[in-house]
């Protein structure tokens, strides 16, 4: 008798272990791109705990208004910039958090 109320009492308890860190998820959640290891937030921030570790920015030699337009007509190379610029300075980062005209980001850690 007394084996039969232990397995029902762990068994109870699994399953409230198992609904109290269920994660909830609202219209603000999504799943994060990851491109060669780094996470990428733009126009969006996580939520889970982080360390900003530093700051990436491109550097061309232009005008930040030839920056913008040159950010407007082709993003996918300054992602690309980003992230590799990203690697090469902080090999120990996790993710980035690109600014809204894609000419620096945010680089961070995850705690």
């Amino acid at each position: 008798m007394d084996t039969r109320k232990i397995i029902i009492a762990v068994a109870i308890l699994s399953v409230g272990l198992l609904t109290a860190f269920q994660y909830s998820s609202t219209k603000g959640t999504a799943k994060v791109e990851q491109q060669q290891g780094i996470y990428i937030y733009y126009l969006s921030m996580p939520t889970t705990a982080y360390d900003s570790i530093g700051n990436y920015s491109l550097h061309y030699p232009f005008t930040s208004l030839l920056i913008h337009s040159q950010v407007s007509a082709n993003p996918l190379t300054c992602l690309t910039e980003l992230i590799n610029g990203t690697k090469n300075n902080y090999p120990q980062a996790d993710g980035i958090i690109i600014n809204k005209i894609m000419n620096s980001a945010t680089v961070i850690r995850f705690k």
